[in-house]
């Protein structure tokens, strides 16, 4: 297996660990307030994905070489983080010499965050940079009721999507601790619902409670609904589920299946973010 995967594995079981010992708020992609996303400092391009996860914090990067390019310092003891990306090389068909296939290497760079950097002028507005139209978390779940139905039920005590029927059941906002916490249930079962065979088809059938293919669609589920909140400006840690065993039980899955299992979460969770947004901005 690829080492960046173990990488990726290590700084994801850190995280859970240290949220687990100090009983402390966990969530996948941070709520950044202010700066919003991590972007490039250069580039202006936003990280996605598994770097969503795993960057500590919102606002530029820079890696090591474009630092030396804009005559900045790495302030003395300060770390990178690693960005990771899938490099495609072409290589011969061992069984059809004539003809090439593509091999994606899972691999990754270090950068360096603004507040580790002297030299550089941050003074930029990241919203010049941001081409999406910033959607209203209500609007989203309404006009993404049109793409799949959701159904409101009183009493219920519970929220679901139904692949055989193609749509989400939720409570009524009222019965939610809050207001925010509705909003990440109704994200969590929206990024359900984009895997159904007529939407990006991620869903497989007679999947059961507990196994690997149910634990990874739960997991893209929690990121997506994550990423979407932070799009959304839906900035409440207190609506996550960050019981002791709720993070245990994710500690040993990602310890169990390895880092490649949480990257192709994270990358199917931007996928459906992406899905959703897309299509709503649409109606």
């Amino acid at each position: 297996m690829n080492k960046v995967f173990d990488i990726v594995k290590s700084t994801i079981l850190d995280k859970l660990n240290e949220a687990i010992k100090n009983n402390e708020p966990f969530q996948w992609v941070k709520p950044w307030n202010g700066m919003t996303f991590p972007y490039n400092f250069v580039s202006k391009k936003r990280y996605n994905g598994i770097n969503l996860v795993t960057l500590p914090f919102g606002g530029y990067y820079m890696t090591f070489n474009q630092i030396k390019d804009k005559k900045g310092k790495i302030r003395k003891g300060s770390k990178g983080f690693p960005v990771f990306f899938w490099k495609f090389n072409e290589v011969e068909d061992e069984e059809n010499p004539d003809e090439v296939k593509t091999v994606p290497i899972f691999r990754y760079y270090k950068v360096f965050h603004q507040s580790d950097i002297e030299g550089i002028d941050f003074d930029v507005d990241i919203n010049e940079f941001e081409e999406d139209e910033i959607l209203e978390a209500n609007n989203v779940i309404d006009k993404y009721s049109s793409i799949c139905p959701i159904l409101y039920r009183e009493g219920v005590n519970r929220a679901f999507y139904s692949p055989t029927s193609d749509s989400i059941t939720l409570p009524t906002k009222g019965e939610f601790n809050s207001l925010n916490g509705f909003y990440a249930t109704a994200f969590h079962e929206m990024v359900h619902s984009t895997g159904h065979k007529d939407r990006l088809d991620r869903l497989t059938k007679g999947t059961r409670f507990g196994d690997t293919e149910y634990s990874k669609e739960e997991l893209v589920a929690e990121i997506g609904s994550c990423i979407l909140r932070a799009y959304l400006n839906v900035n409440d840690s207190n609506c996550d589920n960050n019981s002791i065993s709720y993070l245990k039980g994710w500690y040993s899955y990602i310890k169990k299946e390895g880092g490649n299992v949480i990257v192709s979460a994270a990358q199917q969770s931007q996928k459906a973010c992406d899905y959703i947004l897309e299509n709503v901005s649409n109606i």
